[in-house]
């Protein structure tokens, strides 16, 4: 049913309320972050995340294409099946984009979360918004 690679948590009302936030955080968020936090977030935030999005988005847009699905998602699915399309996209998506292991790389130099002791690739670090003060 719903994609195996990706953690699916239901709330009564489809929200997410205290209850539902904790048993994300521990099930999920916290095995997936280290005490630094800010190593795994920072590359998320310089460009894997918008890609991720955009193949989500082109899966949705591939399986719209059909005729038939269209027609289905405009009169007839319910929200329960659109969250197990929106499972089977996003896991479609990080299979793909989990592929390109050299973005990985680059996103976490760009960030600085691949500092060297001697500094040897500080040239790579390339926070956003300072290009104009990098020389």
């Amino acid at each position: 049913m719903y994609d195996k690679g990706v953690d699916v948590y239901f709330q009564k009302c489809a929200w997410m309320d205290s209850d539902l936030n904790m048993q994300w955080v521990s099930r999920t968020l916290l095995p997936a972050m280290s005490d630094k936090t800010g190593e795994k977030v920072q590359p998320i935030d310089a460009g894997i995340g918008k890609l991720f999005k955009t193949k989500v988005g082109e899966a949705m847009e591939k399986w719209l294409e059909q005729d038939e699905n269209l027609d289905l998602w405009h009169d007839k699915i319910g929200a329960k099946d659109r969250r197990i399309l929106m499972t089977k996209w996003a896991g479609e998506a990080w299979k793909e984009r989990s592929k390109d292991m050299d973005l990985f790389t680059k996103l976490f130099q760009k960030t600085g979360c691949l500092i060297t002791a001697d500094g040897s690739d500080d040239d790579k670090i390339r926070p956003q918004g300072l290009d104009p003060y990098l020389s």
